[in-house]
């Protein structure tokens, strides 16, 4: 392991593209299909399923490189990797209850505070998990004095 600072831009900007396009993609593309396809319930629910199982397979490629590329030792990234992976299950399962959404009636989702309390800890739990597999350790060397 290399002595050094902590990177925390470059930490930053993996958590926004991680955790912000990737998702906001797998939410946005169900609404396009919706317009392009009126009335096509069948097209959302294919949508719903092959959508998120494609990202889940993308984030575990990439993830599993920047992983294993980080400036940890082999405990830290096998404790990534584990963290990791429930996330990914956990933002799967968001992301197919959001696609499916669409079909629900309006309101359906978030009408009771108990489903926007479930939200905030899935939310939560899902940020907290990526934030520790996607520490990339001491990267930047300490100025000499």
């Amino acid at each position: 392991m290399a002595a050094g600072r902590i990177d925390f831009r470059s930490w930053l900007l993996t958590l926004i593209t991680w955790d912000g396009l990737l998702p906001a993609c797998v939410v946005l593309v169900p609404i396009v299909v919706e317009m392009l396809l009126r009335n096509n319930r069948g097209a959302i629910e294919i949508v719903a399923v092959v959508l998120p199982m494609a990202g889940f397979f993308i984030r575990v490629y990439v993830g599993h490189r920047v992983i294993s590329s980080n400036r940890c030792g082999i405990l830290v990234r096998r404790c990534q990797f584990g963290v990791f992976f429930i996330g990914l299950f956990l933002l799967a399962l968001m992301e197919c209850v959001l696609v499916l959404s669409r079909l629900m009636p309006a309101g359906a989702l978030f009408a009771a505070k108990d489903d926007q309390i479930v939200w905030a800890v899935l939310i939560t739990l899902y940020l907290t998990f990526m934030i520790v597999a996607m520490f990339p350790g001491r990267t930047v060397p300490m100025p000499e004095h």
